[in-house]
């Protein structure tokens, strides 16, 4: 199920939930319930990344609940249902609040489910962190961990070729075309070498910048550098352990395991993240 839209940056549309925001009782909750009636949904305003960002809050519901709910595990005939009429209910309202066509172009989020990150929205992060973090804009080093492992299948495997052809390129390979020529060295931890090759030769020939591609390995080691560490995969790294000592590692693609798998591998790393950061902005327009 495709949830993730985008057209054109014009705004943030992001829609998450608040299980401890409870459901009211009585008559009123018992009718919602009945009934299969939309769970109640809160609006917050700000500004994410210099765009305008509209969050809208689903309460009395976890993402993990709303997660089930869109795998079909369990009973789920009528929160099912009430999924639906939740999700109708904001579609309108994010057209009768910013117009049909700024909702037909903006950026839509769901907190519950894996997310595409836009090239523009995964640079103008980026940049943020840059200006914002004296570490980022010094780092000398670069390591890309491009998550095309996950995309794997034996029925159906990844073609990158095939994929392409279809107008679905993936984000990675324009954003480090983007910002490889900032650092002296950058390693790209990858399942699929072949995809590079066009940006490893055009580096080497314009720059005479050496991008080496590795496989993911729990052996994996890298240079002692002042590192950026950027990671668009949904997994922990196997290589992870390894990472430079100076490093600080930017997600922008967090899973709650992938959160997990880094505290308990490596604690003490730096972390820039695109969710806590989203999630910060809310937690101030509150």
């Amino acid at each position: 199920m495709a949830v993730s839209i985008y057209c054109n940056m014009e705004k943030i549309i992001y829609v998450y939930t608040q299980p401890k925001r409870k459901e009211k009782g009585g008559a009123l909750g018992y009718l919602r319930k009945r009934f299969c009636l939309p769970w109640p949904v809160a609006c917050q305003k700000g500004v994410f990344l210099d765009m305008p960002l509209g969050a809208y809050a689903v309460g009395g519901v976890s993402a993990a609940e709303i997660r089930r709910l869109l795998e079909g595990k369990g009973e789920t005939g009528r929160g099912r249902l009430r999924l639906a009429r939740t999700l109708r209910g904001i579609k309108r309202r994010i057209q009768k609040e910013n117009g049909r066509g700024v909702a037909e172009r903006a950026l839509l989020l769901y907190e519950w489910d894996d997310w595409e990150i836009p090239l523009e929205l995964a640079l103008r992060f980026y940049r943020f962190c840059q200006n914002d973090n004296l570490f980022v804009l010094r780092a000398e080093q670069l390591i890309l961990l491009d998550g095309w492992e996950e995309a794997e299948n034996e029925r159906d495997p990844f073609d990158w070729r095939r994929e392409a052809e279809r107008g679905n390129e993936r984000s990675e390979i324009p954003f480090l075309f983007a910002v490889y020529q900032s650092y002296n060295y950058v390693t790209v931890v990858t399942k699929r070498p072949e995809a590079w090759r066009e940006l490893e030769e055009e580096a080497y020939e314009e720059y005479g910048l050496s991008i080496r591609c590795v496989n993911d390995d729990r052996n994996l080691m890298f240079r002692e550098k002042k590192t950026l560490i950027v990671d668009m995969g949904g997994r922990c790294a196997d290589c992870c352990r390894n990472f430079p000592k100076e490093s600080i590692y930017m997600d922008l693609h967090e899973t709650p395991s992938k959160r997990h798998g880094l505290l308990v591998k490596c604690g003490k790393l730096p972390r820039l993240s695109l969710h806590n950061a989203l999630d910060t902005i809310l937690e101030d327009t509150v």
